[in-house]
């Protein structure tokens, strides 16, 4: 799809929440806006680039991962949109990865060196390879 790179399909979108806005006329982003059901048009990455921040932002309410180097990859097991994201929450990379057992598994085989994992709200216990704390001893809440 090299036709893409030189148009002007970001001609007056703001692209302040992506990494590198370089990668949105990339083939599989432009696969993603079109899988999403937007046009290739300025107003259509606009509503893609918006839909990947809003994930992002909202991502508390959904499966996170916290990677050492600050990548956040966020997924939502109900749509099965995946992002993943920059220590400073601009987005990476957005797209649907399949709902349920699908998607989890794809979630699931993410690089998860040196991960935190958080998983969605709910009463469900967290993972079995999230460390328990001791009962004698006291936690420190990090921020990242």
């Amino acid at each position: 799809m090299d036709e893409y790179l030189n148009s002007d399909l970001l001609e007056g979108v703001n692209t302040s929440t992506w990494l590198d806005p370089s990668t949105l006329l990339s083939d599989d982003h432009i696969a993603h806006v079109r899988d999403y059901g937007f046009d290739l048009t300025p107003e259509g990455f606009q509503t893609y680039i918006d839909m990947a921040h809003d994930f992002f932002l909202n991502k508390d309410n959904y499966q996170v991962r916290y990677a050492n180097d600050g990548t956040i990859r966020v997924f939502d097991r109900a749509t099965g949109d995946f992002g993943v994201y920059s220590a400073d929450g601009k987005t990476i990379t957005f797209f649907d990865i399949g709902k349920g057992d699908k998607g989890q598994k794809y979630f699931d085989k993410q690089d998860n060196s040196g991960q935190k994992f958080l998983p969605p709200p709910s009463d469900s216990p967290p993972p079995s390879d999230s460390p328990s704390p001791s009962p004698n001893t006291s936690s420190v809440l990090t921020v990242l």
